[in-house]
């Protein structure tokens, strides 16, 4: 089994969560800061549990159960769960009515807002294409969730993928 070299300054520990949240359970706690602890929770909401309670705000808790669902919920401190639970229900409703949300504590930039109107009324792949690239930074496309437009992109792929071959 390869060993891992101890982690040791906050840059360290910040690549570290970025690529697996849950590796903030080897993170040294004098390591675990408030940026190092949202990034491991945004990458992997179960990371909660790692988290310092001196750290785990309504924001921070908010993004992990954003990310993992309700089984995170367990990891938030009891006085703070039904603002956390708010919160996320309150994203999913913008979800909902707008077909963009970054999840609870994140305001939906007007952009956004406007893309996915945008996309809503696209009539190619080659327009919603468009629209997807001129979304910046590149980063928020992957944030992005318009389920009924990723749905309907698979569905035009395997339509291709599956028609006939000359």
């Amino acid at each position: 089994m390869k060993k891992t070299r101890p982690v040791r300054t906050e840059a360290e520990a910040l690549a570290t969560v970025q690529k697996n949240g849950m590796a903030l359970m080897r993170i040294p706690n004098n390591l675990r800061t408030e940026e190092i602890c949202l990034t491991a929770v945004e990458a992997d909401g179960m990371a909660l549990e790692f988290v310092p309670d001196a750290l785990k705000t309504e924001r921070l808790c908010g993004r992990a159960v954003w990310t993992a669902g309700d089984a995170a919920i367990k990891f938030v401190p009891t006085a703070l769960q039904g603002a956390v639970q708010a919160a996320v229900n309150d994203a999913y409703a913008d979800c909902d009515r707008t077909g963009v949300s970054l999840g609870p504590g994140v305001e939906t930039p007007p952009s956004l807002l406007a893309a996915a109107t945008a996309i809503a009324g696209a009539t190619s792949d080659e327009e919603i294409g468009k629209i997807l690239d001129a979304i910046e930074p590149p980063d928020v496309r992957m944030m992005l969730r318009i389920p009924d437009v990723v749905a309907e992109l698979d569905d035009r792929e395997s339509e291709v993928d599956d028609g006939p071959r000359p």
